[in-house]
C-alpha cells in the first residue's frame, strides 16, 4: 500500500469518522499542533472531510500533559471524575484536563475572533474521549479568547489507554525535536567560541611548557 502519510505527521489515532494527528508544524511557533478531522466516508473522495480544528498547544504545556499522562496523574483523575459523575448521577464524566485558545480578529481577514479548546475526559464506552471545539470567540484582556455561544466545529476522538500513553509520547519526541532544533545552533556558536579560546589558552601553556624544556636542556 503507497504510504502517503504527511511527512510533518509525528503520530496519529482514528476513530470510525475522525482521527487527531500530532504535527511537527507548530514548531516555528514553538507550539505542539493537535489536529483533529471529521469526515464521512460516505462521500466522494477530496469532499469527505466535514470539520477540523487544530489546536496549537505551548510547548511546555504540552509536555506537562505528557508527563502527566505517563506519570498516571491523568488516570487518576479520570478515576476521581468518573466517581463524581456516579455520585451526581451525571451520564458525562468532567475533563480532567482543558486547554482554550484562538486566533484574535485582528490576525484573521473577517476581523472575527475565533475560540478553540481541547479538553481530554474519561468516557463511558471508551477509556478516554479527546475533544477539540471551534466557534466564534470572544477576546477578555491579556489575549484570552473564550468561546461566545455554541462551537460551530466539534471533532471528537476516543482513545484506549494504550493510544493516550502513544499520544504523550508523541508530544514528547516534538519536544524533543524543539529542544535541538532552537537551541542547538545557539549553543553551538556558543560552544564554538569557547572552544576556540581554550584552544589558544592550551595552545599557549604548551608552547610556554616546550619553551622551558628547551630552556632546561641548555
Amino acid at each position: 500500500m503507497k504510504d502517503n502519510r504527511s511527512l510533518e505527521q509525528v503520530w496519529r489515532a482514528d476513530s470510525a469518522d475522525s482521527f487527531v494527528e500530532v504535527m511537527l508544524t507548530g514548531l516555528v511557533y514553538d507550539k505542539v499542533l493537535l489536529n483533529f478531522c471529521r469526515y464521512d466516508a460516505s462521500k466522494e473522495k477530496n469532499q469527505r472531510m466535514i470539520g477540523s480544528v487544530g489546536v496549537f498547544m505551548d510547548i511546555y504545556e504540552a509536555q506537562r500533559l505528557a508527563r502527566d499522562i505517563l506519570s498516571g496523574r491523568i488516570c487518576a483523575l479520570g478515576t476521581a471524575a468518573k466517581k463524581k459523575a456516579a455520585e451526581t448521577g451525571s451520564k458525562y464524566a468532567p475533563n480532567v484536563f482543558s486547554v482554550s485558545g484562538g486566533t484574535s480578529a485582528n490576525r484573521r481577514s473577517d476581523g472575527k475572533a475565533v475560540a478553540r479548546t481541547f479538553s481530554i475526559a474519561p468516557g463511558s464506552k471508551y477509556p478516554w474521549i479527546l475533544c477539540a471545539m471551534q466557534g466564534e470567540g470572544e477576546e477578555v484582556g491579556s489575549g484570552l479568547i473564550k468561546m461566545k455561544g455554541k462551537a460551530d466545529v466539534i471533532v471528537r476522538v476516543p482513545l484506549s489507554n494504550e493510544k493516550l500513553k502513544e499520544l504523550a509520547l508523541a508530544i514528547e519526541t516534538v519536544e524533543r525535536i524543539w529542544e535541538q532544533s532552537r537551541f542547538m545552533p545557539v549553543v553551538q556558536d556558543m560552544m564554538d567560541e569557547a572552544l576556540a579560546r581554550r584552544k589558544l589558552v592550551i595552545d599557549k601553556a604548551m608552547a610556554e611548557t616546550a619553551a622551558d624544556n628547551i630552556a632546561q636542556t641548555l
